[in-house]
């Protein structure tokens, strides 16, 4: 019984030390507070909290609050049973929306839940819930990641020092076709029955060595992500100079909502990387125009 009693109490205070900062940031916000959120509700109107629940391994998702308040609110947001959490002061546009970034880190778990605490300037508040889980993504070398707000075909670009393209037109690998042997390996392995999974034929990295992992909303067949990934595997191998990331609206979707918000990221070891041009995080709007093709980040590989 005793064994038992101490095994709990060190389980939970393994938990209780960890904090929302070492598996979360929220973009735009500079104060991290120790301690744990309010859990008092109170009468202040949230309408709701929209997001796609999904985020990349390492990348970013939108989490808009839409709200009745004119005035600015503070939003403390941190991650259920972890310590500290995050202030930021959001300004609802003329909808009376609130765009919300956070930053996943690579090491954040399969599935968590973030704490919304909204309060007005009179002091009311409003305490949500959301629940998120990840996309299984690459994270080594570098990763650039793109994330949006609203169920639209948003493609991410990286230009290379001699002028290769990545992009859903190019991923950066090619299909190479199930040998006879493996074929018939998988039909006595499966009784002809084989998943669908083992028919895709394997990938084979091309030799720059980049790779678009995550390709969401192709052509508006929704799946919800909201989110492209491109990695840079190997760094010492990788062409050296001048690299751009582009950001581009392929395809408006949803037809009831003009803006798109955005956000890209470039990262090196879960670090945000130094850019020659653009700020990084870059936070960004589409307007509804197709093909814009925005330039928002360069950085160099030496």
């Amino acid at each position: 019984m005793k064994i038992s009693i101490i095994l709990f109490i060190s389980i939970l205070l393994v938990s209780c030390s960890k904090e929302s900062s070492e598996v979360i940031e929220v973009i735009g916000s500079n104060q991290f507070i120790s301690g744990y959120l309010d859990s008092s509700n109170t009468n202040l109107e949230i309408d709701t909290i929209v997001s796609s629940g999904q985020f990349v391994n390492g990348g970013s998702s939108f989490a808009t609050i839409t709200t009745q308040q004119s005035d600015s609110v503070q939003i403390n947001i941190g991650v259920k049973n972890y310590k500290g959490y995050y202030k930021i002061i959001g300004k609802p546009d003329i909808s009376g929306k609130i765009p919300v970034i956070i930053d996943f880190k690579a090491n954040a778990p399969d599935s968590l839940t973030l704490i919304f605490n909204i309060e007005n300037e009179s002091g009311q508040s409003r305490i949500q819930e959301y629940d998120f889980s990840k996309i299984e993504s690459e994270t080594n070398g570098i990763q650039i990641n793109l994330s949006w707000d609203i169920n639209n075909d948003l493609d991410l670009h990286l230009l290379t020092p001699s002028g290769k393209e990545i992009s859903y037109k190019n991923p950066g690998f090619k299909y190479k076709p199930n040998s006879k042997d493996t074929l018939r390996k998988l039909y006595k392995k499966y009784n002809a029955k084989i998943p669908i999974r083992e028919k895709i034929p394997f990938i084979i990295a091309d030799s720059i060595g980049i790779i678009l992992d995550v390709d969401s909303n192709p052509g508006c067949n929704i799946d919800g992500i909201n989110s492209e990934n491109i990695i840079i595997d190997d760094t010492q191998l990788a062409e050296k100079g001048i690299y751009t990331i582009i950001a581009n609206l392929y395809q408006q979707c949803n037809r009831r909502e003009k803006t798109t918000n955005f956000v890209v990221i470039a990262k090196y070891k879960d670090k945000f990387l130094e850019t020659l041009e653009g700020k990084n995080p870059f936070i960004g709007y589409k307007d509804g125009r197709k093909n814009d093709f925005q330039k928002v980040i360069e950085f160099e590989i030496k």
